[in-house]
């Protein structure tokens, strides 16, 4: 079912907000109905919403969630406006129902965070950067609503791409992406035990990772270029990685747990050996 006319361009993320009762969505797209939207706006079931006048420059949204009763949004854009105002956001804002605000210092050099969670009241926010402010936290680094904290890999940018996802499981913080540190030991996919962060990544199991979820007590992980039981798809169960049912033929850039199922979608064409066209769920 169509809802209305839609948006122009692609949406990178979804958030279905149980507070307000609205769905955001975030992407490249510049018009939503047909009306102005600028990366951001959201449904209420019947009509979208442009907040206000959402994000411009430098690249796409790319990430949603509500923390602290405002919704935040992450990403390559470098500003927000709000009903012709604009304002530096430089990566991150948050919509407090009626304006955008930023939130602190700006991510560098490429842009905010590709993907946001939250944990015992913190908001955990991964992405291809390598800094915060003045501080360096490579590619995640945690809020608690007024501070960042840096806990991120160390080393600079430069080293990798980034992290892609992040997770949490058995009360630790789990990373996965195409990130380094200066010394190659900590590579792709990772765990933080709230001192350190643990290599996990070893001849089973390495890869680019574009997603992650926890489902039946286990990590899913999706990507490109792994070595090991799958190719394009895996799970680990905190000490071993096993394969996904035959596995997929092309990446999946995005998992999520609905009604018991894991659901997969992105660029491939079949799952298990079947026909499955940019989706498929086990």
């Amino acid at each position: 079912t169509s809802l209305n006319n839609g948006v122009d361009v692609a949406v990178r993320a979804l958030f279905a907000d149980s507070v307000d009762n609205k769905l955001y969505v975030a992407g490249e797209f510049i018009n939503a109905d047909n009306k102005p939207a600028r990366n951001i706006a959201s449904w209420d079931g019947l009509i979208w919403d442009s907040l206000a006048g959402g994000m411009q420059g430098g690249g796409p949204a790319l990430s949603l969630t509500r923390y602290n009763n405002s919704i935040y949004v992450g990403g390559y854009f470098r500003y927000s406006y709000s009903n012709g105002i604009r304002k530096i956001t430089n990566g991150l804002a948050r919509w407090n129902g009626n304006s955008w605000d930023s939130v602190g210092s700006a991510f560098h050099p490429s842009g905010g965070p590709w993907q946001m969670i939250q944990d015992n009241g913190m908001l955990y926010l991964a992405g291809s950067f390598d800094s915060v402010g003045t501080f360096f936290s490579q590619s995640i680094v945690e809020f608690d609503g007024t501070n960042y904290i840096p806990i991120g890999i160390p080393g600079t940018y430069g080293n990798g791409r980034g992290a892609s996802a992040c997770v949490f499981y058995n009360n630790e913080l789990y990373l996965g992406g195409n990130f380094r540190d200066s010394t190659i030991s900590i590579y792709d996919f990772a765990k933080w035990n709230n001192s350190q962060w643990i290599n996990l990544c070893t001849s089973m199991g390495c890869g680019y990772i574009d997603a992650m979820a926890e489902y039946q007590n286990e990590i899913y992980f999706s990507g490109i270029y792994f070595v090991g039981p799958g190719q394009h798809i895996m799970k680990f169960d905190g000490s071993n990685f096993s394969s996904v049912g035959g596995d997929l033929d092309w990446r999946a850039l995005k998992l999520k747990v609905f009604n018991n199922l894991l659901f997969a979608v992105g660029g491939f064409d079949t799952a298990g050996g079947l026909p499955a066209s940019k989706i498929a769920y086990w």
